[in-house]
């Protein structure tokens, strides 16, 4: 009997079952591995673009949000520049009219004092102009009211005006005026009454 040839058999089949099933683990955890590093590969790559969405969209609110701060700051930056031009016209118009006022007194009663009023007037309309205008343009409709009535009662009082004397009449209305503007300003800014 020779078992020689059945013994090669046997240990070839043996050997071979070895070899191939240490093969089959060995490539199965290595594409078992590779898989996984794909895997995660994939699932990085997934995440850096969600990353980037989200990043790109969040630039995007950024960007909304300074771009609506600034216009926010800029309107109230306007609106205070209203205010004050509004005030500043006032406080000269009540500065010109007390200089008339002294003018007259340091050098009594003169025919021409309607016409040194009236070119006070004149001069001052122009920075009234300009601060009534952004007064409508920037503020609120109280605010414009309250600018509103005030020209024709300051016309009505510079009417009654026929002497120095007379220039008293015109300053209450002013501070009238700058009074409720200021309060009208306390409101629109939310300041407190203690500001003003």
């Amino acid at each position: 009997m020779n078992w020689w040839p059945e013994l090669d058999r046997f240990l070839f089949v043996v050997l071979g079952s070895i070899v191939g099933s240490s093969l089959g683990a060995w490539l199965s955890g290595y594409y078992s591995e590779k898989g996984k590093r794909l895997a995660t590969h994939e699932d990085i790559e997934n995440v850096l673009q969600e990353v980037k969405t989200v990043t790109r969209a969040a630039e995007k609110i950024k960007a909304k949000i300074s771009v609506d701060i600034w216009r926010s700051q800029r309107l109230w930056e306007e609106r205070r520049s209203a205010f004050a031009g509004f005030l500043e016209a006032l406080a000269v118009l009540n500065d010109s009219i007390g200089s008339l006022r002294l003018d007259g007194f340091q050098k009594g009663p003169r025919a021409d004092f309607r016409k040194d009023l009236l070119a006070v007037l004149v001069t001052w309309a122009r920075d009234y102009r300009r601060a009534s205008a952004m007064v409508e343009i920037f503020l609120s409709e109280e605010t414009v009211k309250i600018v509103r009535d005030f020209q024709p009662e300051l016309v009505d009082r510079c009417k009654e005006v026929s002497d120095v004397d007379g220039l008293s009449l015109i300053s209450p209305s002013i501070h009238r005026c700058r009074s409720a503007f200021i309060d009208q300003a306390h409101r629109e800014f939310s300041l407190p009454e203690s500001l003003s």
